[in-house]
Formats: C-alpha cells, structure tokens, sequence
C-alpha cells in the first residue's frame, strides 16, 4: 500500500487533530477550575496543554519531526539536483529535529531556573528560557534571510506566517504568561487561557509550516513526489 502526502489532505488531517486537543484541552480546563478535578480518571495529565509529557506534547513532538524529514527530504534533493542551497535546508532540517527532541525532553525548561537566579529576571523573563531561545531567533533571522527572500513568493510569505505564528506563542505567549505568573503566583483561569493560546497558535504554525513544504515539493520540485510505502520513500 502507498500513501502519496497531497499537502491539502495532510494539512486537513493535523488541523482535525490539533482540534481536538484543543477541544480536550477546554474540557479538561473546566474540569480543573470549576470543579477542582486534577486527575478525572488521568484524562486532565493527558489533556492538559500545560502539562509536559502529554498527548498534546507527543502531537507537537511528531509534528516537529515531520517537518525535519520533510526539510532534510528537500534537501537530499536540491543536493541530487547540484543545488547549493541543500546546506541551508539540511540546516533548518537539524533545527527542526531540535525543536523536537526539545519538545518531548523539556530541554528550554531545565534552563528556567539557573538562568532566573543568573539574571535575577522577573516581569517578561520569568521564564527565562525565552532569553537565549530569542537570541538564536535573532541570530537565524540574520543567518537564513537571503536564503529565504530567495525563496518563491508563496513560498516565502507561506515560511514566513508560519513563523510568526508560531513564534507568537512560543515565545510572544510565553513572555506575557510569564509577566502574569510573576505578578499573580498563580495558575488561574486567565493564565489557563493564556497557555492554551500558547499552545494552539504552535500547532496552528507548525501545521501551516507542514502545509507549505509540501506544497513546494508539490510545485517546485518537478517531477518529485512524496510516497509512504512499506519498502521506500521515493521522488
């Protein structure tokens, strides 16, 4: 059996799933804060978008990763076609299994801490992974800006809304929750409503960002397509 990646197909099925996570998450929010229910048969821990090690966070983890082979398949192919940017996709292919190996080891989290206590960082920086974690977005804008203005059109404003919207939560969310956190101590329902924000608007960046690669396999990379099969991955 072979499983050909139609971008608008696989874009459907990430976005019915990240609804549902939400949908779960909503549920499960209720649960906490009106009904002071923490646990409900292990159905708040695995639902719960502010809760490490969840099914949310397995659902990020695998997008994450989805989109470093997607990234690391295009370049093995502008490397077949002699092209030179293949180092540049084999780069963001490296970030991205980064991103995904942070999003299911909490990497950015065991920086919170001693960096707090290093920089004695409060308001915004609260949670103080967002400082280096901002400065290495800096230093990939610096680095990956021709190479995306290099990009096609659509494909370029396509990268580029992604980003932000992923960024938005990621890091945009984040330095608003930590603000909040700092100033109020506690885990209400504002702040709940805050870190669901957080987290949709990544899956909602990382689903556009599947979306787009492989909608520029689709039209850029002639004569190449995806398919899953038992026995190969081919173009």
């Amino acid at each position: 059996m072979e499983i050909r990646l139609v971008p608008r197909s696989v874009t459907r099925v990430l976005s019915f799933c990240a609804v549902c996570l939400a949908v779960a998450n909503f549920i499960v929010q209720i649960a906490i804060h009106c009904f002071q229910q923490d646990f409900l048969c292990g159905l708040v821990p695995l639902f719960n978008l502010d809760q490490e090690r969840s099914l949310p966070t397995y659902y990020s983890t695998i997008t994450l990763f989805v989109c470093s082979m997607l990234l690391a398949s295009i370049a093995a192919v502008q490397r077949k076609n002699g092209r030179r940017i293949a180092t540049q996709w084999f780069a963001l292919s490296a970030i991205f299994l980064f991103l995904s190996a942070d999003e299911m080891l909490m990497l950015h989290e065991g920086l919170i801490v001693p960096l707090r206590s290093a920089f004695h960082a409060r308001g915004i920086f609260y949670f103080t992974w967002v400082i280096p974690y901002g400065l290495f977005l800096l230093a990939f804008l610096a680095i990956f800006w021709r190479f995306l203005m290099n990009l096609p059109r659509q494909t370029r404003r396509l990268f580029m809304a992604a980003g932000v919207v992923y960024v938005a939560g990621a890091l945009g969310f984040d330095l608003i929750g930590g603000y909040y956190f700092d100033h109020v101590g506690t885990r209400d329902v504002v702040y709940a409503i805050l870190f669901s924000i957080e987290e949709m608007l990544e899956m909602a960046g990382i689903i556009l960002f599947i979306h787009t690669l492989l909608q520029y396999i689709q039209n850029e990379l002639q004569g190449w397509h995806l398919i899953i099969s038992p026995s190969q991955l081919v173009g």
